[in-house]
């Protein structure tokens, strides 16, 4: 049985579906340098980006992954605050108090 930790989950890019893409889905187009996965399920069947979460309404060909201006602010004022990232989900925590034990 293959276990995935929360912060490498995957799930459909389409906001409508958010279904879970299970690792063995997921199908890497060398030829275009990505990695995506067909949602399973019968109403939706859009294809999301691995790599960056998105729909990729146009195929492939021709998909660039790219971080939106908002999330690189986020991560620049959350490191210059001294946030940090859960090593299990990937959020942004911050001590506020007591000891560095997450759970």
């Amino acid at each position: 049985m293959l276990t995935i930790t929360y912060r490498f989950r995957i799930y459909c890019a389409n906001p409508s579906c958010a279904r879970f893409l299970r690792p063995d889905s997921h199908i890497t187009d060398s030829k275009h340098q990505v990695t995506y996965a067909i949602c399973e399920d019968e109403a939706c069947g859009k294809v999301s980006c691995v790599t960056c979460k998105t729909v990729l309404a146009n195929g492939v060909a021709g998909h660039v992954c790219e971080v939106s201006e908002a999330d690189k602010q986020f991560k620049d004022t959350a490191k210059k605050e001294g946030y940090q990232e859960c090593y299990a989900c990937g959020s942004t925590v911050e001590l506020a108090e007591a000891c560095n034990h997450m759970r």
